[in-house]
């Protein structure tokens, strides 16, 4: 009898782990695999001459007093999303012995676009600049101007442009509001 009822209840066990054996095959499974990448800003200061071509990079030589030198000088947004962008331009002439010449120079530079605007040493652009969009011109000539004497026979002028951008999206309403400038240019 014992045997019976130890046999009975090995009979309700087994029965008992097939129904919950069962079950588990009415459970389900699933993955999403998601990819989110981020946008990103990069520029590419472009100089070109009168004719669209690359300013040469050894220079012009040979200009004399009354002549311009077309340097045309945009900014490129080859990055993946809108960009601000502020340029700074420095201009240093030496004289035929390297010297630098300080004070003020007969040299002018011409083109600025009303879209740039000059502040704390910096030409901001002050719209958004899309996606493989380009700027207006900063620079579009440089002039030596007739009165330029006899001081400044083979002398070198040196105009080094640094462009700069930082993202719009969630960085002010405009150019002034906009933070995340780079620290240094180089």
């Amino acid at each position: 009898m014992k045997r019976k009822i130890l046999l009975a209840a090995v009979a309700v066990i087994c029965l008992s782990l097939l129904g919950v054996g069962t079950l588990a095959y009415f459970t389900s499974d699933g993955t999403a695999h998601n990819v989110i990448t981020t946008g990103g800003v990069d520029i590419e200061l472009i100089e070109t001459t009168d004719d669209g071509k690359p300013f040469p990079s050894e220079g012009v030589t040979g200009v004399m007093p009354g002549e311009s030198v077309t340097k045309r000088v945009t900014v490129k947004n080859t990055g993946l999303s809108e960009a601000w962008v502020r340029v700074r331009a420095d201009m240093e002439v030496k004289d035929s012995n390297g010297e630098v010449m300080t004070g003020e120079h007969p040299i002018e530079l011409t083109g600025k676009d009303s879209k740039w605007v000059a502040k704390d040493g910096y030409y901001y652009y002050t719209e958004p600049v899309a996606p493989g969009a380009e700027t207006k011109a900063l620079l579009e000539e440089v002039t030596f101007l007739p009165q330029m004497g006899n001081p400044y026979q083979g002398s070198t002028l040196n105009i080094d442009i640094f462009a700069q951008a930082t993202q719009v999206a969630n960085n002010g309403e405009t150019v002034w509001e906009a933070q995340g400038w780079p620290e240094s240019n180089s």
